[in-house]
Formats: structure tokens, sequence, C-alpha cells
């Protein structure tokens, strides 16, 4: 079963609710996409739980694989992906001018 989730709720606080609920570790998650021919360090992992940064739009297709592994609706985590995507977009423009 699919979970689903508030619309607002940014992508790396997903990402990590939704990993330790299912009691899983950064490992587990990169372990099971590296099965599925998707290689992720848990540096990166951690960089996204942490908001640090979210994949860059040329690997959205590992949203797909992450919501499968997480049970979560592709169309929850790709909201999620697309508000905090924003957010950090709008930051790196603030910090420029």
């Amino acid at each position: 079963m699919e979970l689903r989730t508030d619309s607002k709720t940014p992508f790396s606080d997903l990402l990590k609710k939704r990993r330790r609920e299912l009691k899983l570790c950064q490992s587990d998650i990169c372990r099971i996409l590296q099965l599925k021919g998707i290689s992720l360090c848990e540096g990166t992992f951690s960089y996204w739980e942490n908001g640090l940064h979210v994949p860059p739009k040329s690997k959205i297709d590992r949203l797909e694989h992450l919501a499968t592994i997480l049970k979560i609706k592709y169309e929850d985590i790709l909201e999620a992906y697309t508000i905090q995507s924003d957010n950090v977009r709008k930051s790196k423009l603030l910090n420029i001018n």
C-alpha cells in the first residue's frame, strides 16, 4: 500500500520520514537502487535528506524508483521534489544578488 502525503511536504522531509517509518537506513536505499541498476552513494542520499541538494533533473527517473522503495505515490514524491527544487533555485538566486 502506498502512502498519501501532505502536498506541502518538502522532498527532504518526505525521504527521511518514510525511510525511518520503513526502518530502512540510507545504505539500504542505495543498495536497493543499485540492484535496479542505479548508482547512488549514501553521501548523495544524505544531502537529499538534509535538504542540501535535490536530484538533478537529468536524473529524475530515480524518483520513480524511490517512490516504489518508500511506498509513496510517484505523484507525491514528484510534487515534493518540485517544491524543494523551486525553493533551492530561489535560494540560489537570492544569494547571487
